[in-house]
């Protein structure tokens, strides 16, 4: 089946989970910044990781099960961001 890092929607993930990474380097110190940025890093961060996870199981059930939290890791890193633009 390959390798993960091969997948395209892998690498997109990794390139969402780096933008992330430096749009929070630039965000100010208060508490309420800080705990959205590590709310949004975390959920980007799991979505090339469920999709590693996932891409072991290589077909049947379990690997659709891990494409479906990668779907909801998405729409969760999708609210933060949006919280984030509302809030800066």
């Amino acid at each position: 089946m390959g390798d993960y890092r091969d997948l395209i929607f892998y690498q997109k993930a990794s390139e969402v989970a780096e933008g992330i990474n430096d749009l929070i380097k630039t965000w100010p110190k208060t508490m309420q910044a800080q705990e959205i940025s590590r709310r949004v890093f975390r959920s980007a961060m799991s979505i090339g990781a469920n999709i590693a996870e996932g891409h072991g199981r290589h077909e049947g059930s379990e690997y659709i099960h891990y494409l479906i939290i990668v779907q909801s890791s998405a729409n969760e890193t999708d609210h933060w961001f949006h919280t984030m633009l509302i809030l800066a």
